[in-house]
């Protein structure tokens, strides 16, 4: 299985691994590393992009059966033993910016609004927020886009946590997760935030930039934010 350093270091866009599998699958070539920075597309958060000897990757999934990290690539390695991977920094940086937004927005619609996050969904411009309320108004809006503001400019350190069931059972957290087994990934905004999640984050708040919440619209029983 992929060792997925990603989880630990979301900064490192350039590494080196050693090629453990290469095979072709429906006239695609795909290979799987020993350790990869690369995120696979999962909890709402867009897979990374970039190259892999050269070769562009274009997707990144991961296998049921052992957990491995599949690096899908636009053409064979050759004879290659050893990965010499780039990440798109761009687009790694716009994913931790959004996603850190969004854990911010999050703990501001819960304190503001008494709004609980259900989903959310990143994009190349935006990204989007469902949550357990209807007809918030103008005024709470504002008032959550003022909190979350307030969180960036106070450039709060982002750090990552492994933690224990019996740990993450006595912590504060915004969100408990769906499994209850074995160690949890904590992203902790001092002093705001602290959720499971296994995306990648910013280090320090002041790294989102300015939120801006643009509508709200009604989906059933739940907000659109």
């Amino acid at each position: 299985m992929s060792k997925r350093r990603h989880y630990e270091d979301a900064y490192t866009t350039q590494f080196q691994a050693n090629i453990l599998e290469k095979f072709m699958e429906n006239n695609r070539h795909a290979v799987v590393l020993d350790e990869t920075y690369f995120y696979p597309e999962s909890g709402g958060q867009p897979a990374d992009q970039g190259t892999i000897n050269g070769r562009s990757v274009t997707h990144l999934s991961i296998r049921e059966t052992d957990g491995a990290v599949v690096h899908w690539l636009d053409g064979a390695l050759g004879e290659a033993k050893v990965a010499t991977a780039v990440i798109d920094w761009q687009r790694r940086f716009d994913h931790m910016q959004q996603h850190t937004g969004q854990h911010i927005l999050s703990q501001a619609f819960r304190q503001i609004a008494k709004a609980e996050t259900l989903s959310f969904h990143l994009s190349e411009n935006a990204v989007t927020i469902d949550v357990d309320r209807l007809d918030m108004s103008d005024a709470e809006i504002a008032a959550v886009e003022q909190c979350a503001n307030q969180a960036v400019w106070a450039n709060h350190p982002v750090t990552i946590q492994f933690v224990t069931q019996e740990e993450w059972a006595t912590l504060p957290l915004r969100k408990i997760p769906p499994t209850r087994n074995g160690r949890l990934r904590l992203i902790n905004i001092e002093n705001f935030d602290l959720t499971a999640c296994g995306g990648t984050h910013v280090n320090q708040t002041g790294s989102v930039g300015q939120i801006k919440i643009v509508r709200q619209e009604k989906r059933g029983e739940k907000s659109r934010i």
